[in-house]
């Protein structure tokens, strides 16, 4: 496996000065955000423009030394015509970059599941001629919150694979443990950083927490995992302290090498 540091730890940065920092913080891979309205490369922006994203992410990597490896992407909020339009651009940035996988979010849980099925096979669909693995991610608010309801999602959409982050479970304190169990077989990216009880410890020092790294490590070399591993400690979330989030996402990356060993 191998450790790498979210773009979302500078979301407020430009992504040539998030690059240096992750650098200097020890970080040799990064998972890109690609985030429409937030950071650090829209997907409108690669519509008709692929090569030209592409090299500017190239470009911020190469500068400072770090290796792009993964790609988290939100659309926007766009109709589904428009989204597989940006998701087919991204995927194409992915191409030029040797990246593999790219996540994309779930739907909120207001909306109906069978919608966002269709939505993801649609999308699958759409980059099955591309060299890339799209995956979606398990996060607190979307459909994919719940382990059982989230396992619907590889069930019913041959092709698509799971961004598991483990800390949007802990938070809901799930009877079945580990509540990813289920999900374990089609993981192919991993987000982590620590968690408690509840959204509003989503984000916690690595020894506070819920989550025990080195079980959690272990669980993943069960299904031989062989992936990457971001540390995605964020520092635009709600009564954040971003020194405190690059300190932890330090903290976290050593823990998982320790752990790696």
């Amino acid at each position: 496996m191998k450790v790498a540091g979210s773009t979302l730890l500078y979301s407020r940065l430009s992504l040539n000065e998030t690059c240096r920092r992750l650098s200097d913080l020890g970080f040799d891979a990064i998972d890109v955000g690609m985030q429409e309205g937030w950071a650090h490369v829209a997907p409108s922006e690669a519509v008709g423009a692929v090569d030209a994203a592409a090299l500017r992410i190239e470009t911020a990597c190469t500068e400072a030394n770090i290796d792009p490896v993964a790609i988290n992407v939100s659309a926007g909020e766009v109709d589904l015509d428009t989204e597989i339009e940006r998701v087919k651009a991204v995927a194409d940035v992915a191409d030029a970059l040797d990246i593999d996988v790219v996540t994309l979010p779930a739907a909120q849980t207001d909306t109906l599941l069978a919608a966002d099925l269709d939505r993801f096979s649609a999308l699958v669909d759409a980059v099955a001629d591309r060299d890339v693995i799209l995956t979606v991610e398990t996060h607190w608010g979307t459909h994919t919150e719940e382990p059982a309801v989230a396992a619907e999602y590889a069930a019913a959409v041959p092709g698509l694979a799971y961004t598991l982050d483990p800390g949007h479970y802990f938070i809901g304190n799930h009877d079945i443990q580990p509540p990813y169990r289920d999900l374990l077989a089609d993981i192919e990216h991993v987000h982590i950083r620590q968690a408690g009880i509840g959204w509003e410890e989503i984000q916690q020092p690595v020894q506070d927490g819920s989550i025990d790294i080195e079980a959690f490590i272990d669980d993943l070399r069960g299904a031989e995992y062989d992936g990457v591993v971001t540390v995605e400690y964020i520092d635009s979330l709600e009564n954040v302290d971003p020194q405190a989030a690059q300190c932890q996402a330090v903290t976290m990356r050593e823990v998982l090498r320790e752990c790696l060993k």
